[in-house]
């Protein structure tokens, strides 16, 4: 009866050191802009959509308190200077936090407040004049939206999960995927990231040992015991990323350098 009993204790142990596991499949995207008097900073906010949450989100990884926001008075001078304040600073703090994760162009990103709507708009290097953010391509709002999604998060009600990511980064070109596999390893600092893929560009060649290649068989599906022991059309995303790898060594980054071969 002991033994019975000391089971039943180290099951229900186990069962409340095991982490949450939370399973995504799809990535909603951010929305363009938000209505300041539809949203309720300490409310539910059941009437908005997931791109108006994720909004949200954005503005507070960028220091943005919505909730004194709506509160000022905009026919008041004093309040229409520290609205300024908020607006700039926050802009700014974007456009950091964008350049640490996004090689592809140099963007500039600014909060613009109209009325009671708050709006993205976003420049870059080559698309020179500012557009709103729902504007821009899928790819970057894509990958922007995975990051506001993830990172402020990771302190609240996805502390210490373990997320289980479903083909994230579809709508990115490949050394945008590479980006993106940065930014996971950089979250997974906070978040264990155990995420599939098809894409050679989604794998972390610097640590090719964290990915596991999953077969189908006869007896139904699963894990290799070894990269190298996998079958090679199930192994082919490995040998695209790893023969990458040896090409680069050929063609390099500098483009006044030439190689002959």
């Amino acid at each position: 009866l002991d033994a019975i009993h000391a089971r039943a204790d180290a099951r229900q142990w186990l069962i409340g050191a095991l982490p949450d596991f939370v399973y995504f499949d799809a990535y909603a995207l951010i929305a363009g802009e938000l209505n300041l008097t539809m949203y309720q900073p300490a409310g539910s906010n059941d009437d908005i959509e997931q791109g108006q949450r994720l909004f949200a989100l954005a503005c507070e990884l960028s220091g943005v308190d919505l909730a004194r926001l709506s509160s000022l008075n905009p026919s008041d001078s004093a309040a229409v200077t520290e609205r300024g304040r908020m607006i700039d600073e926050a802009s700014m703090r974007m456009t950091e936090a964008v350049a640490r994760i996004w090689h592809q162009r140099d963007v500039k990103a600014n909060f613009l407040l109209d009325g009671p709507t708050l709006r993205i708009h976003v420049s870059d290097s080559i698309e020179t004049r500012s557009v709103p953010l729902d504007h821009r391509s899928m790819g970057f709002r894509s990958f922007y939206s995975f990051y506001v999604l993830f990172e402020a998060q990771a302190s609240g009600v996805l502390e210490n999960a373990v997320l289980l990511l479903d083909e994230p980064g579809q709508s990115l070109h490949g050394l945008a995927q590479q980006d993106l596999v940065h930014l996971m390893i950089d979250l997974s600092k906070r978040n264990q990231i155990i995420y599939t893929t098809h894409s050679p560009f989604m794998l972390d060649r610097d640590s090719i040992d964290n990915v596991c290649v999953v077969e189908a068989t006869s007896a139904g599906s699963g894990v290799a015991d070894s990269l190298w022991a996998a079958d090679s059309d199930n192994s082919f995303a490995v040998q695209t990323a790893l023969g990458f790898d040896i090409a680069q060594t050929f063609f390099g980054h500098d483009k006044h350098c030439r190689r002959h071969f």
